[in-house]
């Protein structure tokens, strides 16, 4: 029985200044600096110097294999730490001496929690629960059993605040979580050297708290052998660890314990053996391919992937010689849940009436990174994948106002829910979950009925609902709701776009080594390769890169045996040579490629509230390591290719390396601007593609990105060759060469804890700024959004047939939104398209246009052999749609409001399978070619709709990646003529559907 009256709950704390990694080191602190010495110096006489003994041994880790400490100096040193942090958060100590300041950065690093929100996996404001936690673990037997007969009145739930961290850990292959000593997870993303980019160069990246851990577990390795198992005959009669050796001794020669040594306790039960660990190391769970990962010092290091491939022996199996990534769970392993205000579990016999629930706000991730990542282990060709500890969607970024589990006969009655927020996951107000398994071994249920139930204000990033229903009787009269957001909108813009481009510029050149060396140079322009060290650990991890993603073979001494300038030959899979090599790194002539970027926009987790820099001029260093396919071709496999492998023809390349900006202004982060660094890494093999236009050829960049002060992203962008109007007079050095222009973005969506800006600024690229050309207004738009349908067609059309609506579709779209209001104006526009098709694409097939006059403007122009003209509009699920709008330089860029669609349509021709003639020859099947409008919502410099007219340069088609790069004219009445650039990589395609990845650019009206 509860009574709840005249109660306010919340505002939950917005200043947690620290995350749970704090909570941990003080746990673990108490274990080593007091439990333990207290305890081994009390332990019997025989067992307590060897045990004290035990905290001088000493332990190294394979990221600092010269600096051996004893398993008490790497104790000390994590509550040095903590010490200096409190002291510096409490009370302004500042650190002294250089020790103490290296320790603060490396708490910071570790402990600082820049959201100042609750990171754990749930924030509650009240909860009803049965006995043991607020999940299933038992079978229901009816509500009622264990709560009941509560009333609520007058009751506010408000101010809840969170940013939930879903942590990726590891387990065994018998669902054991390698944890500290209080259930406490290691977060793996944060201990690698490469944030688990290759898993094959993913080395122990050691932290304070996580070198701890691995001490005690040395520590709690040793008191076992002393303590329980310290001879032939273990310290207790039960344990049965007998020398297999005596089993060989003759009868006559057979040793009792006593002759042997033995040290036994005859006083230890295997019951008191367990307590005896616990009662010193708590749950400590590691294993020791683990500890070998993080403490080998003899050999090669030991990459990520030897943990995570299956071994051959199923015993090895058993004995946790398999690895996991396991996710959904906060870093104490429990499920994520996000926030909620009001929660029963098998409840009956409820009343609630005059209840308010309000302000609620969910910052997290939707999922992080590594949760959502593929790779595959070279060696067996064996997929990795996290897995999950609950299935649906990830609930770290959800709200529930009210969440009702298996409960009846409840009543609510005048309730309030509003304002309720998800920057990146799902909102329900009411969430309501019955029996699913309802059987007839306890009563049925009552139901649940409401009265008075106002819903208002919910907002998410994928989608917000009033109520959710699952098995439960409902009485849902008397509920309604408004300002509630579509389902699954997902058109909120990325935390980072960062825009960049060369334009009419010359082709990519690398300086000639006799001018300037580039590993030198890198090491001027950045920290994060400013050694050979971390040199030589950026190569593996581009090597490692390759070799999963690709499953290109290198030798395994290659980074000893080449240097960073020399190529390195690629054997096939099966370890035969090629004549393919990744070319040694290189530097791109910034001076002919005047890659530059042209402005950064920072917005927040929801994509509302964005910070944008001015349009500017910040020149890029490019360095490069490119993986050239020889004569012979070669065949890709590893994620990309699969067992079955992608042929890759002779001049294909992978491209991986580093930008580093000079003075790009960050927002938040200056002045000064320091360099910014991003490290890529190609996922689609690259190659140059004649557009269907004489004089013409596309191509592109997929990459995947690595920044330490953006997180994790992608960079996508397409690029034209123009070799018929070549840059006669290119300065500053008086050159002719061709044309090239081409318009990539980086996005980045990351939950960055620990940013880390560079610490070198340079401007060894001020005096090329004068002759860098831009444009006048620059759109940036991506397309990511997702078909319910795993039937895609990816391979051989550059347009999925879902991507286009067709026939009335296109009129609907015409009509209304775009000034083509009649049939006739829609006619005019289609046989435009035919005579350009006639005229530009010299598709002489079409004849006289006016011959399809009679053919209504929702219908089909047959051409024969499969070729047919419709008219299309781009489906809305596509979530096409603007990020940002930049001017000239100085001007402010400005992030367009979210959910500002690009929406596109107009005729297209796509090819049959028989072909069609056409200037540039016989086009192939699936190629297309397009004509229309985009209305492009707050496009206008007055914030209305802008409607753009556009046409194909040349015929989109794809290549042998299923890659296509897209090439339009624009026309727009205030900004006069412009260009389209995108370049579509091949969608992804799982068990969700079908997933989009691209992005493209809309530029107007040069500049100088």
């Amino acid at each position: 029985n509860v009574i709840i009256d005249d109660c306010i709950v919340g505002p939950s704390s917005q200043e947690v200044p620290v995350r749970a990694t704090f909570s941990h080191a003080r746990f673990l602190e108490f274990y080593t600096q007091r439990l333990i010495p207290y305890g081994f110096a009390r332990e019997p006489d025989k067992f307590k110097d060897d045990l004290l003994e035990l905290l001088h041994d000493t332990i190294s880790f394979s990221d600092r294999p010269d600096s051996d400490a004893t398993l008490q100096e790497v104790f000390e040193r994590l509550s040095e730490a903590m010490q200096v942090f409190r002291a510096y958060y409490l009370y302004n100590a500042e650190p002294v001496g250089s020790k103490n300041q290296t320790l603060l950065e490396e708490a910071t690093r570790l402990f600082s929690n820049p959201t100042k929100l609750p990171d754990g996996s749930v924030v509650y404001g009240i909860v009803f629960n049965r006995l043991g936690v607020p999940m299933t673990d038992e079978n229901f037997l009816g509500s009622g059993r264990e709560v009941k007969n509560i009333k609520l009145t007058n009751v506010i739930i408000r101010d809840l605040h969170a940013n939930p961290l879903e942590v990726a850990a590891l387990m065994t292959e018998d669902n054991t979580m390698l944890q500290g000593p209080v259930r406490d997870v290691i977060a793996i993303h944060e201990i690698t050297t490469d944030n688990t980019r290759s898993l094959g160069a993913s080395f122990y990246k050691g932290n304070l708290l996580v070198d701890a851990y691995l001490a005690f577990w040395k520590l709690s390795n040793t008191f076992y052998n002393i303590r329980v198992f310290s001879s032939t005959c273990g310290n207790f009669g039960s344990n049965a660890t007998f020398d297999m050796n005596l089993k060989l001794y003759p009868s006559y020669q057979e040793q009792t314990c006593a002759q042997l040594g033995s040290k036994t306790d005859e006083d230890l039960t295997g019951r008191e053996v367990t307590m005896l660990n616990k009662r010193y190391f708590g749950g400590l769970q590691l294993t020791q391919k683990f500890y070998e990962w993080a403490t080998s010092t003899d050999g090669p290091r030991i990459g990520l992937d030897k943990l995570l491939a299956s071994p051959p022996s199923a015993d090895d199996l058993r004995s946790g010689g398999r690895h996991r990534f396991v996710c959904s769970h906060d870093t104490m392993f429990h499920p994520m849940h996000g926030i909620v205000g009001l929660k029963f579990v098998e409840a009956s016999n409820v009343r609630v009436r005059g209840l308010t629930i309000e302000n609620y706000h969910n910052k997290a991730d939707f999922v992080t990174w590594v949760c959502n990542q593929k790779w595959q282990i070279a060696e067996s060709g064996e997929d990795v994948m996290a897995m999950t500890k609950s299935t649906g969607p990830p609930q770290a970024s959800s709200v529930r106002g009210v969440e009702v589990i298996r409960s009846d006969n409840m009543h609510f009655n005048d309730v309030s829910i509003k304002h309720l927020t998800s920057d990146e996951g799902f909102v329900n107000a009411i969430d309501m979950m019955g029996d699913n398994n309802d059987r007839t071994d306890h009563d049925d249920d009552t139901g649940v009925s409401f009265k008075k139930v106002s819903i208002e204000s919910l907002s998410a990033g994928r989608g917000a609902l009033p109520i959710t229903l699952d098995a439960t009787p409902l009485s849902a009269n008397g509920i309604t709701y408004k300002d509630v957001e579509e389902i699954d909108p997902s058109l909120r813009n990325p935390r980072v776009v960062l825009n960049y481009q060369a334009k009419d510029a010359g082709p990519p050149t690398y300086l000639d080594l006799d001018v300037a060396d580039p590993v030198e140079l890198l090491m001027m322009l950045t920290d994060e390769v400013d050694t050979i060290e971390k040199m030589n650990e950026w190569r593996r991890s581009v090597l490692e890169f390759l070799k999963q993603h690709f499953g290109i073979c290198f030798e395994d001494n290659a980074i000893e045996k080449y240097g960073p300038l020399d190529d390195i030959p690629a054997f096939t899979k099966d370890c035969q040579p090629t004549d393919s090599f990744v070319r040694g790194l290189r530097k791109m002539d910034t001076s002919i490629f005047q890659y530059h970027a042209s402005s950064i926009c920072i917005t927040d987790a929801s994509g509302r509230e964005s910070n944008c820099s001015d349009a500017v001029i910040a020149p890029v260093h490019t360095f490069d390591f490119v993986f050239v396919v020889g004569p012979s071709g070669y065949t890709f496999h590893g994620v990309f290719g699969s067992d079955q492998g992608q042929l890759g023809t002779i001049g294909s390349r992978i491209l991986c390396g580093m930008y580093i900006f000079e003075g790009l202004p960050v927002p938040g982060y200056g002045p000064p601007y320091n360099n910014v660094v991003v490290k890529f890494y190609g996922e689609c093999p690259a190659d140059d593609r004649p557009i269907a236009t004489p004089g013409l050829q596309g191509s592109y960049i997929n990459c995947a990105l690595e920044s330490n002060l953006f997180g994790k992203g992608q960079a996508t962008g397409g690029y034209v060759v123009d070799f018929d109007n070549p840059l006669t007079n290119l300065l500053p050095r008086n050159i002719t060469i061709p044309r090239i222009s081409g318009y990539p973005t980086m996005r980045f969506d990351d939950f960055v804890n620990d940013p880390r800006p560079s610490s070198k600024k340079t401007n060894f690229l001020d005096d090329i700024k004068e002759y860098i050309k831009y444009n006048d207004v620059r759109f940036t738009f991506m397309v990511d959004g997702t078909y319910k349908t795993r039937l895609s067609g990816r391979e051989v059309m550059p347009y999925m047939h879902i991507h286009h609506y067709t026939h009335e579709a296109a009129v609907l779209f015409f009509k209304e939104r775009t000034s083509f209001q009649t049939d006739e104006a829609i006619l005019d526009l289609r046989r435009d398209f035919l005579e350009r098709l006639k005229s530009q694409f010299m598709i002489s097939v079409i004849g006289d246009v006016s011959q399809y006059d009679e053919i209504p403007v929702d219908g089909v122009i047959d051409l024969g052999g499969g070729n047919i003209i419709v008219g299309y509009v781009v489906n809305e699920d596509a979530n096409q749609r603007v990020l940002t709008k930049q001017g000239r330089p100085g001007q402010q860029t400005a992030s367009m409001p979210p959910g500002s669609r690009l929406h596109e349509g107009g005729f297209r021709l796509v090819v049959g399978r028989s072909g069609i003639d056409t200037f540039d020859g016989r086009a192939p099947f699936g190629a297309t070619i397009m004509q229309g409008v985009y209305v492009m919502e707050n496009g206008n410099s007055d914030g209305t709709d802008a409607e753009i007219s556009f046409h194909s340069i040349g015929i989109v088609e794809l290549n042998s990646w299923s890659t296509s790069v897209v090439h339009q004219k624009l026309y727009h009445d205030e900004y006069g003529d412009g260009l389209l650039y995108s370049a579509q990589p091949m969608p992804l395609v799982d068990a969700d559907g079908i997933h989009l990845k691209y992005v493209g650019v809309l530029v107007f009206a040069d500049g100088p």
